[in-house]
């Protein structure tokens, strides 16, 4: 019963009282979900950008060096991706200043636009496959359980010890 008014219960009849009952025994579990999901994403952007022989990590550096994504941390995190940033420059997307940063091209800034519509489709395709409050929820309750486990927006996305892993966990090299 809820003390501030006897009438109401805290919790609809049959909900479970604890995380244990909660969580479903006959299903995959969450971190299995979250490698194949992750996983797939990867293969469809390798897929969709395969045309432009780029990678997903280019697209991030793509996005960095235009400061399209809020990334306080990014300066740091582009001067540890040098050889990467050259294969952006043997394009003639990326340029190094004089003083060491990295700006986009013009040549970089079409191609960051031109592959800005592949992810908008990806992303697009992701967010159909369910209703919009259903995926509004799906975000915010992995956004909480990432808070839970001690993430905030200084914390950097990490892949754990093995690099990407496959739809079954194992790590994919």
């Amino acid at each position: 019963m809820n003390d501030i008014n006897p009438e109401i219960s805290p919790e609809p009849e049959g909900t479970p009282d604890s995380a244990e009952e909660r969580i479903p025994t006959d299903r995959r579990p969450l971190g299995f979900w979250l490698r194949a999901v992750d996983a797939l994403i990867s293969r469809e952007f390798d897929t969709a950008f395969a045309d432009e022989g780029v990678t997903r990590r280019d697209w991030m550096l793509l996005n960095a060096l235009a400061r399209t994504v809020d990334a306080p941390e990014s300066g740091q995190w582009l001067a540890r991706k040098g050889k990467h940033l050259r294969g952006l420059e043997k394009r003639g997307w990326a340029d190094e200043t004089g003083d060491g940063t990295w700006v986009l091209t013009d040549e970089g800034r079409a191609a960051l636009e031109r592959l800005g519509g592949v992810v908008d489709g990806i992303r697009r395709r992701i967010a159909d496959t369910v209703a919009p409050e259903d995926f509004a929820t799906t975000l915010a309750s992995l956004e909480s359980i990432a808070r839970e486990l001690g993430w905030d927006e200084s914390t950097a996305p990490t892949r754990g010890g093995c690099g990407r892993s496959t739809p079954t966990g194992a790590c994919a090299r």
